[in-house]
């Protein structure tokens, strides 16, 4: 980039790369704009998607994930919009068919948002798209139910885990039943989450699906 307009040359090796930036600082070789081309929302979905799939490293992640994202995209805003064209009009105009027409959910609206946002990012920092995207609006999304086992199904899990005699998992068994921990939760615990002295044990914010922090009582 120079003086904000993306300038290109391509050579072979790297000594021609030196060379020509000391020809472009002395004068001798005039650098030249590139041609500015620009992305249809179509171009910069399919690329985005496929950058995406490439660098998770989640075996769930995968197209069919985004199909139904750009399916909605496309028929709202336009597939061969192009992403200089998407501006708070065009934003609000996706907003409202999620929320207003097809009453969705606040977690999958925003999920919209983000996904059309980090398509257009992707766009503009490889010279598709002039400006920087702007997020389109988000919704309040509540808590997340809480959900805990009634006495009936713990003695039924009990029951069943008493039945296979895997004696061996004892422990970590009766750890999740007590805590309702997740995987990740636990496999993130530190001995100076546990107080011993209070019988509790702390899941920090930063481990929980939540991101807040929880105490659970120990049972003794």
């Amino acid at each position: 980039m120079h003086d904000s307009v993306r300038r290109t040359a391509t050579v072979d090796s790297l000594q021609q790369a030196v060379d020509l930036k000391a020809q472009f600082k002395s004068g001798i070789v005039a650098a030249t704009a590139a041609p500015y081309c620009p992305w249809t929302i179509r171009t910069a979905w399919n690329q985005y998607v496929d950058y995406a799939i490439d660098k998770s490293h989640s075996t769930k992640t995968n197209l069919t994930n985004f199909t139904s994202y750009g399916k909605v995209i496309f028929e709202v805003l336009g597939a061969d919009t192009l992403l200089d064209q998407i501006d708070l009009a065009a934003q609000t105009k996706l907003f409202d068919h999620l929320t207003r027409e097809c009453h969705y959910v606040g977690s999958t609206v925003n999920r919209f948002g983000s996904l059309l946002q980090q398509m257009q990012l992707y766009g503009f920092k490889r010279g598709h798209k002039h400006e920087r995207p702007a997020p389109m609006d988000r919704m309040r999304v509540p808590e997340g139910r809480k959900r805990y086992m009634t006495d009936a199904e713990e003695d039924k899990a009990i029951a069943w885990f008493q039945r296979t005699g895997n004696d061996d998992i004892e422990g970590i068994f009766y750890f999740y039943l007590d805590t309702g921990a997740r995987k990740d939760e636990a496999l993130s615990l530190r001995w100076q989450d546990v107080d011993f002295d209070c019988c509790t044990i702390t899941f920090a914010g930063k481990n929980t699906k939540s991101g807040k922090t929880r105490i659970v009582p120990m049972e003794k």
